[in-house]
Parts: C-alpha cells; sequence; structure tokens
C-alpha cells in the first residue's frame, strides 16, 4: 500500500504520534477481512514469540492462516485486537516509567537503575 493512499487515514489513529495501526491500514483496503498484523519478538531467530494483530473486520479465515503460518515457522501466535500498543510494550511501560520515577524522586541515578537491570 503506498504511504500517499494510507496517510489521509491517519487521523484516526490513536495515539496521534501514531504513524498508522492495522484499522487505518485496513480501512483503505478492498478487502479489510483479510488484514492482520504480525509482530515478532526480537530477536526473531531466536524469540518464539509472535503477536497476531487483528481489527474488527478480521476474518477468522485470516486469523486461523496467520496463525498456522506463525507454527508453521515455529512461533507461538498471541492473538491481540487491534489497540494503541502491542501486549509485550503495554506491560513494558509501566516498568520503565517506573524507573524514571525512581529517577525522579531521587532513589537511584540512571547509571544505578542500569546497574540494576
Amino acid at each position: 500500500m503506498a504511504f500517499s493512499t494510507a496517510w489521509p487515514y491517519n487521523r484516526f489513529s490513536i495515539p496521534s504520534p501514531c504513524i498508522s495501526n492495522n484499522l487505518t491500514m485496513a480501512m483503505v483496503t478492498t478487502r479489510p477481512d483479510r488484514f492482520i498484523g504480525m509482530h515478532w519478538f526480537n530477536p526473531p531467530q531466536l524469540m518464539r514469540g509472535t503477536e497476531v494483530i487483528t481489527t474488527d473486520r478480521t476474518s477468522q479465515e485470516t486469523l486461523n492462516t496467520s496463525s498456522a503460518l506463525c507454527k508453521r515457522l515455529n512461533k507461538e501466535p498471541g492473538i491481540w485486537k487491534d489497540s494503541p500498543g502491542l501486549i509485550v510494550n503495554r506491560p513494558l511501560q509501566i516498568w520503565y516509567n517506573e524507573n524514571l520515577n525512581m529517577f525522579d524522586e531521587g532513589v537511584a541515578q540512571p547509571e544505578d537503575i542500569d546497574i540494576a537491570l
């Protein structure tokens, strides 16, 4: 899909800094039922986890095909509805924020937090 095709629909993305999400890209296709997102954990050659992101228009057939592809590639699919953030990233934001809070509160310096983690 051309960037110029998807860009006008970006106004539907949440949060606003997001360039696009699955739902906005699916909206500009002629087959939104066949649209799905996949996020492979890094490094992909070592990690088995893969997020499979559906929209409200993704068909069960598309989901089944994508999940089967993951398994064929020795990946473990985790199913996720399209939303800001991904399964693995949303909980990490709490962790990142708490590290910043410790620095703001004077509990530790960034170098010390890095050593502990």
